[in-house]
């Protein structure tokens, strides 16, 4: 075993979303490998995801939560932006953590400032695509291009992004995968006539529901036995734009909010459709693919590439392309036995992405920080 470190993790929230889950599932494998873990991150919030005992959970304590407007607003984000940085130099002192590991760089100056006063080694993972087809913001391109280059280590999902950080001069990056908190479970016959998505509503162009729901309009006329079942969080406003896009067939489309029982969720569907535009990993794809879901995967530019074999455990599909995405839909709910092959190969596809896989991996990460 590794000599034991203390390991701070920073996770704005453990509401939700891919980002969160697996600052959990790390918090706990590096605690089973023996490391001391703490988790800082905003509890107000409804956790979603809970680490184990083991693992020491510090809330933020957001001094302020009244909505203001204007000046008032700026001034309120600044002031938790500095609550932030104290908040962390307080737990650097009494923790005395040898890592401090940023989870989505979205308090990255607030990190790099303590860590550095404190000369604690400091690790920032991204956990969404480098690149966007519309092109990154500035404020976007800053963290994840120059506050980058003052981290010690820096991990991505994918080769691709490797790639795109080297091009951008940040030579430091390397490639962790998305660990897969479930268990692997065998293609079950007991499953509905269902085409499952997942994912935040308000995000609902980034995860192309749109391109979803004009492929369902098509799919749905051939197929009125068959489900859409959209899971996921979001605002009225959010919902009721989803709801007028499938307005001609909304009576085969359900939305339903985010549950922490995802698993059964997967596992009561046939297949799966990722409809990302530009997904840098897609985390519920692997998930429904190890309960044996027969999955349509939309690539971006290779990145989902890296676990989905077209064909072999799912079916390749290019983004933003409702036509494309109707066709991939259609041709698994006419063939039962592509269904079943698909479902049962993608459950024996992700060793590697075993939570202590990828612990060890991450563990050797901080290790090798610490040694330096």
């Amino acid at each position: 075993m590794s000599a034991r470190r203390r390991i701070l993790i920073v996770v704005a929230s453990l509401t939700g979303g891919g980002a969160e889950r697996v600052a959990v599932t790390w918090a706990d494998s590096l605690s089973l490998l023996g490391h001391d873990v703490a988790v800082l991150t905003d509890t107000c919030c409804p956790i979603t995801f809970r680490p184990s005992a083991s693992v020491k959970v510090f809330p933020l304590d957001f001094p302020d939560r009244t909505p203001r407007k204007g000046v008032r607003c700026l001034l309120k984000a600044l002031r938790s932006r500095v609550h932030v940085f104290r908040r962390l130099s307080r737990l650097m002192r009494t923790e005395r953590p040898d890592v401090v590991i940023d989870i989505g760089h979205f308090y990255s100056a607030e990190v790099l400032a303590a860590s550095r006063l404190h000369g604690v080694k400091a690790l920032q993972t991204d956990h969404n695509a480098c690149t966007r087809p519309e092109g990154l913001s500035f404020h976007t391109c800053m963290r994840k291009f120059v506050f980058a280059r003052f981290y010690d280590a820096i991990t991505v999902l994918t080769e691709v992004d490797r790639h795109e950080m080297v091009r951008r001069g940040v030579r430091k990056a390397e490639v962790l995968h998305n660990p897969l908190s479930l268990v692997p479970c065998a293609f079950s016959g007991l499953r509905s006539k269902t085409v499952l998505a997942v994912g935040r509503l308000d995000a609902w162009y980034v995860k192309g529901f749109d391109v979803l729901l004009s492929a369902w309009r098509y799919v749905s006329c051939l197929h009125s036995d068959w489900r859409l079942r959209i899971i996921g969080n979001g605002s009225a406003e959010s919902l009721s734009l989803l709801q007028e896009m499938c307005r001609e067939s909304l009576n085969t489309v359900d939305f339903v909010p985010f549950t922490a029982d995802i698993d059964i969720e997967y596992r009561r569907a046939e297949i799966f459709v990722l409809s990302s535009r530009c997904e840098g990993w897609g985390l519920v794809a692997t998930e429904a693919m190890s309960q044996g879901c027969a999955a349509v995967v939309c690539d971006y530019d290779g990145r989902q590439a890296e676990y989905a074999r077209d064909g072999v455990n799912a079916l390749i599909c290019p983004t933003d392309d409702a036509a494309a995405l109707a066709q991939r839909i259609d041709r698994l709910i006419n063939d039962e036995c592509l269904r079943k092959r698909l479902g049962g190969n993608a459950t024996r596809s992700f060793d590697r992405l075993a939570p202590d896989v990828v612990g060890r991996r991450l563990e050797k990460i901080i290790c090798r920080l610490c040694s330096d």
